[in-house]
């Protein structure tokens, strides 16, 4: 019999994706307790940067961008869960996205994407932006959370943490 590499690439419900709401974003986030947002079937990642032009003489026929800024944006949606549990606690993450800009402040927190298939975990202190529910006559009630990425307001501190997995 051959001896064949068995590493798989993971599917996505591998992928687990926990927050740490009202910590700042000078708190220690490796020692967070993260809650999971459980029954999540789809979790969408994605970083982009602002570039600045930066077309010159020696540029030739293309063009010459510089990166300024990244960006990243976090999206996660699944089926609702009427009780919070130790499988998922989306309620609590809807009762805080309304509360906190009510008492003045932004929904923020830290972010952990980990999972058996991904190299590293990411760590993301974000601003929920947005919470979208779905309910269908004849479907199950769905809900999606949209993250941001914000400045942790700390000078060293990137608001992006990436740590190799175990």
């Amino acid at each position: 019999m051959a001896a064949c590499d068995d590493a798989k690439v993971g599917p996505g419900k591998l992928v687990s994706v926990g927050w740490a709401g009202d910590i700042c974003g000078d708190a220690d986030h490796l020692t967070a307790t993260y809650l999971p947002l459980g029954t999540i079937n789809t979790k969408q990642l994605t970083s982009a940067a602002a570039v600045a032009d930066g077309v010159n003489d020696q540029s030739g026929a293309y063009t010459d961008e510089d990166v300024v800024r990244l960006s990243m944006e976090l999206t996660v949606s699944g089926f609702s869960t009427s009780v919070d549990t130790a499988q998922s606690t989306q309620n609590a993450l809807v009762n805080y996205y309304h509360a906190e800009p009510v008492a003045g402040r932004q929904p923020t927190g830290w972010i952990k994407i980990s999972g058996a298939s991904l190299p590293r975990i990411y760590y993301i202190y974000v601003n929920c932006k947005g919470v979208d529910e779905g309910f269908n006559t004849d479907d199950n009630s769905t809900i999606s959370f949209t993250f941001g990425v914000r400045g942790t307001g700390v000078d060293g501190k990137s608001p992006v943490q990436l740590v190799a997995a175990p």
